[in-house]
């Protein structure tokens, strides 16, 4: 194909048209090749649903921050939309083309326990007797 187009170039434009043609066209290879084709930025970004988890995860409120402000902040680093839900802040996936009738999946953050005690509750269902058997 380069080929022809060459062959076209020195027919129809003469021999020094045709040299700056070759030397362009192989200066524009050569840089495609070194530097690889242009950064395209995706259409459609895909939801990172564990991205999403383990920064909701790691991530504190601060004080002049509350936790919403931080699954929000999170939902739009990995690609969502915030939704906000009957228990707080969630994030879904964008779509294009959704149906009237289609529900998107809400994905609700992930919290990390508090660092005191976090088995204290199960410790004390595990120690609670056990009721008499029935008569």
């Amino acid at each position: 194909m380069l080929l022809a187009l060459l062959i076209i170039a020195a027919m129809t434009y003469g021999r020094f048209m045709a040299k700056t043609w070759v030397l362009g066209s192989v200066a524009l290879t050569a840089m495609v090749w070194t530097f690889g084709p242009s950064p395209v930025a995706n259409a459609a970004p895909v939801f990172d649903v564990d991205g999403y988890t383990a920064c909701t995860a790691t991530t504190a409120a601060t004080p002049d921050r509350d936790f919403d402000t931080v699954v929000t902040d999170c939902c739009v680093q990995h690609a969502g939309v915030p939704a906000p839900t009957t228990y707080g802040m969630g994030c879904v996936a964008p779509t294009d083309a959704a149906s009237a009738d289609e529900r998107p999946t809400i994905v609700l953050p992930m919290r990390a326990l508090p660092a005191d005690d976090p088995d204290r509750d199960l410790q004390a269902l595990i120690d609670m007797p056990l009721p008499d058997p029935p008569p």
